[in-house]
């Protein structure tokens, strides 16, 4: 799987994101905690990890050393090239991970702005303005068409983007829209995309789960 810019720029802020967890949750941990956590690593992935294979190589290697020496204190042998099976370092794992969220935010959002009209086409004017006004009580400035779901939709019904907005008692909004992975609606759907896929990888987990029934004593 490819993945675009923007998923390396989310992986990137992503593992930031985690290394600081670690750092938080590992970084005064006893050595034995540490070891464990490298085997669960190494069991996760079905090979010894190179150091570019998980989170948390860096307070590794500051408490344990080196990474040949890190791998023999657990008693791990390093993984040559070719028996990785072709298996991706922790970097790109993430990135294809954050590309279908990316994917799946885009795709979202224009479902949004599609079923909208359908939606809030029964609403009056008003309701209509006042969620202008939400949005731009959010954003801190009067909304671009771009900056909210139904832009589209809202510019029709009231003859023109300006003129919404002057219904609404906004001021004009700024010249330069920001650009679309830095626009709120994007970042609100990109985080509902992440909680969802949450939420299914954690039914998947509990449906894989073996369930005991007791036999019937007759």
């Amino acid at each position: 799987m490819t993945y675009s810019k923007q998923a390396r720029k989310l992986a990137r802020e992503e593992l930031q994101r985690q290394e600081s967890s670690f750092a938080y949750k590992y970084g005064e941990a006893s050595e034995e905690e540490l070891l464990k956590y490298l085997w669960h690593s190494a069991r996760q992935l079905g090979f010894t990890p190179w150091d570019n294979d998980i989170v948390g190589v860096a307070v590794l290697k500051r408490r344990l050393g080196a990474w040949p020496l890190v791998l023999k204190k657990a008693g791990l042998k390093f993984t040559p090239a070719q028996e990785r099976a072709d298996t991706p370092n922790l970097f790109v794992r993430e990135a294809q991970q954050q590309e279908i969220y990316h994917q799946r935010a885009l795709a979202a959002m224009q479902n949004h702005d599609r079923d909208f009209r359908q939606q809030h086409g029964g609403d009056s004017d008003e309701d209509i303005l006042e969620y202008l006004r939400g949005w731009a009580v959010r954003l801190k400035h009067t909304p671009n068409q771009c900056e909210v779901q139904g832009g589209g939709y809202i510019r029709e019904r009231f003859g023109g983007w300006d003129k919404a907005v002057k219904r609404a008692g906004l001021p004009e909004p700024p010249n330069n829209p920001p650009k679309l992975f830095n626009r709120l609606v994007y970042l609100d759907e990109l985080k509902r995309q992440r909680r969802l896929a949450r939420e299914e990888q954690q039914i998947a987990a509990e449906n894989e789960k073996v369930i005991y029934v007791a036999p019937t004593l007759g």
